[in-house]
């Protein structure tokens, strides 16, 4: 099932950005993040939490339809990690999935330089959330696996220099 859904939104993207690069400017990219992901649980009391690494790759297809007007669709895989600890365990949780965000974007001068910002809807599938108990022993395969529900949409925003 996760290959299918890679390769409708991988198609998709290509459909798009070539149907459009008829018409307008389009050019595709590369996207890397990296950073530092931490779970609250703010109902819990005497629960600490730590940062942990996470990071995303992907790519992105720009259609340019205007001077000041920019599509640009995105297939991004996202990988996260928190650690909470409580009552003397500690508890790390994974994450993984791969989002496709299509953002609208304008750009404002800035000097020599422009400013791009926009905003858009997303739609996502988790691939896997689990947890590992340290201190634990571990149990049958698969029994730290978390429920969850694998699509999610949402909204978001991005911007560059």
């Amino acid at each position: 099932m996760r290959k299918e859904i890679i390769l409708i939104a991988l198609f998709i993207c290509i459909v798009a950005g070539s149907h459009a690069a008829a018409q307008t400017r389009t050019s595709f990219g590369v996207k890397l993040n990296a950073g530092l992901t931490n779970l609250t649980l703010t109902d819990m009391p005497g629960v600490t939490h730590s940062f942990n690494p996470a990071g995303s790759v992907g790519g992105f297809t720009s259609i340019q339809f205007t001077e000041h007007f920019i599509l640009q669709p995105e297939l991004v895989f996202n990988y996260t990690e928190s650690t909470v600890k409580y009552s003397g365990q500690k508890t790390k949780f994974k994450y993984a999935g791969v989002e496709i965000p299509v953002y609208a974007l304008t750009h404002i001068t800035a000097g020599t330089g422009k400013v791009i910002i926009g905003a858009g809807p997303h739609v996502g599938y988790g691939f896997s959330a689990d947890t590992a108990m340290e201190k634990l022993p571990q149990g049958a395969p698969g029994e730290n696996v978390i429920e969850m529900d694998h699509w999610y949409a949402g909204g978001g925003g991005t911007g560059r220099l």
